[in-house]
């Protein structure tokens, strides 16, 4: 449960005026909803039949959106003279993810192209 990212996250909750006991808590439950969560992934990607590519997409989703998230509301309580730099970052991302669509569009037009009939 030592994780590189623990001591972070524990040092995020302290200066969010947490105790330490509650920072251990909430530490600790965040680390057992991701072992959950991996558990129910494995489950449902064991006994469902082609749905890995939906869990992708949703989990590339979720992390595109958190990201989003946190690029936007850090723009709005910067000065004026950084936004520009933020508002770049943010298009910047959604181009990627913009090419990413292109290219897995391209990509699986040409596997079925490929294949034999």
């Amino acid at each position: 449960m030592i994780c590189v990212w623990s001591p972070g996250d524990f040092a995020v909750l302290l200066k969010a005026g947490m105790t330490v006991r509650q920072a251990i808590l909430y530490n600790v439950l965040s680390a057992m909803m991701a072992y959950l969560g991996m558990v129910t992934g494995i489950l449902i990607g064991h006994y469902a039949e082609n749905i890995c590519m939906w869990i992708f997409a949703l989990t590339a989703g979720l992390f595109m959106y958190v990201a989003l998230v946190d690029m936007v509301s850090s723009t709005l309580w910067t000065e004026p003279t950084e936004q520009r730099s933020c508002w770049v970052s943010v298009c910047s991302v959604l181009v990627q993810l913009q090419l990413s669509l292109v290219n897995d569009t391209h990509s699986a037009a040409s596997h079925k192209l490929n294949q034999p009939a």
